[in-house]
């Protein structure tokens, strides 16, 4: 019986710690091949919106051209976080990010875009 009711709240403690997931969910799916046929040169900020939305960040160079920036992370806890006491000491999520950088002229068009992924790993608890 003992033994059930310890495997019952491991279940119990994967399935509540699941994936987390933060950001554009537009991009989730996207690849750099998916983002190259969605996007062109010389599109309107109107055109881009309508495809990802609203952008993460929007910043500025010196000579005033916009440069947006989408963003979709994705974790996972690690094993050892749900280790009894141990978790305490050493856990931690790992997973995957992706970027999308637009980058603007001063008349709203689309010059050049850069899609990247890449990996997140964060250590938490006592013992990093």
């Amino acid at each position: 019986m003992k033994k059930i009711v310890i495997a019952g709240f491991v279940s119990l403690a994967v399935l509540a710690g699941g994936c987390v997931s933060t950001g554009n969910a537009v991009l989730k799916d996207e690849t750099r091949s998916s983002v190259e046929a969605k996007l062109s040169k010389g599109m309107t900020k109107e055109q881009v919106t309508a495809i990802y939305g609203q952008p993460l960040d929007v910043s500025y160079t010196d000579s005033g051209n916009e440069i947006w920036k989408y963003a979709f992370s994705k974790t996972k806890m690690k094993a050892s976080s749900f280790i009894p006491y141990y978790g305490l000491l050493k856990s931690g999520s790992k997973g995957d990010v992706k970027t999308l950088v637009l980058f603007f002229d001063d008349n709203g068009k689309l010059v050049k875009h850069s899609m990247s992924t890449s990996k997140i790993d964060t250590n938490s608890g006592l013992i990093q």
